[in-house]
């Protein structure tokens, strides 16, 4: 590897979790039950065009910190990929890009069966790897991916 390439991975892996600076915020109650992780609590979201701060709480004790721009940070667990964090946390078959975009109630699957409804908008996908009900109406994100036994659900904590 030269000098160059391994400065600028350096570069990359050192700043992926770096201290970002956050425009929109909100207090939420974000529930998360995968296989592999499992959340039900007040949570804070923060978000600027490129990155996601999510925080997550219980009894008001800090809890976890998931941190998404080009890669996913977790707490101690340090950096991975979003493929990679796909593959620990969710599911291999999602696209990279999904967690952020569900967090931040975007269409995911870049908009496949997407319907517009009173408030916002509906997905259902479904093949050999997924089977997914995704909804986001009047600020409550859910998500529920039957076949892997995936539910995620942002609501405000205040209407």
């Amino acid at each position: 590897m030269s000098k160059i390439s391994l400065s600028i991975f350096l570069l990359l892996f050192f700043t992926g979790c770096g201290i970002r600076h956050y425009a929109l915020s909100s207090a939420d109650i974000v529930i998360i039950k995968s296989p592999h992780l499992r959340y039900a609590d007040e949570g804070y979201i923060s978000h600027n065009k490129d990155a996601v701060l999510l925080q997550m709480y219980e009894a008001g004790t800090l809890v976890k910190t998931i941190r998404l721009n080009h890669l996913i940070c977790v707490d101690s667990e340090g950096c991975l990929t979003k493929q990679m964090f796909n593959d620990k946390y969710l599911s291999s078959s999602y696209p990279p890009d999904i967690l952020q975009d569900i967090i931040l109630g975007k269409k995911i699957y870049k908009g496949k069966n997407y319907i517009k409804v009173q408030g916002g908008f509906t997905q259902q996908i479904s093949n050999l790897h997924v089977n997914i009900f995704y909804s986001v109406i009047s600020h409550v994100i859910i998500f529920k991916d039957f076949k892997n036994h995936i539910f995620l659900k942002i609501s405000p904590l205040s209407p």
